[in-house]
């Protein structure tokens, strides 16, 4: 009867273990399912996080533009442009002259009424 009383004696144990191992199974997949909705959760905001991010860069970028608009507003971009600038302030101020332009725009001010009546 020894041997029976001990497979018994097994059997119990082994019951035992098999409940403890289920046991801490179920408590492996209970932490499992909260990983995996714990990440779900993590990869919404990462892309929520990855969107404002976008948008904030793109606003600092606008306001970098506008910055550099304004910083660089007066300046000429190609040298092209810098040599018009000259010209066109040369003849500014030949047309500001008072002794040569002014005179003669007045006298054509002068004129222009008349103008109509010679035709």
């Amino acid at each position: 009867m020894v041997g029976f009383k001990e497979l018994l004696r097994r059997l119990k144990v082994q019951d035992q273990m098999t409940k403890q191992h289920q046991t801490r199974l179920d408590i492996i997949s209970e932490d499992i399912s909260e990983l995996q909705k714990n990440q779900t959760t993590s990869v919404a905001k990462i892309a929520q996080y990855k969107r404002k991010l976008m948008d904030l860069s793109h606003r600092t970028l606008q306001v970098l533009i506008k910055q550099e608009i304004q910083r660089k507003s007066g300046y000429a971009i190609q040298a092209d442009e810098e040599q018009l600038r000259v010209q066109l302030d040369t003849i500014q101020g030949e047309l500001n002259a008072p002794t040569q332009f002014k005179v003669q725009w007045h006298k054509l001010g002068l004129l222009q009424p008349l103008l109509p009546r010679f035709k």
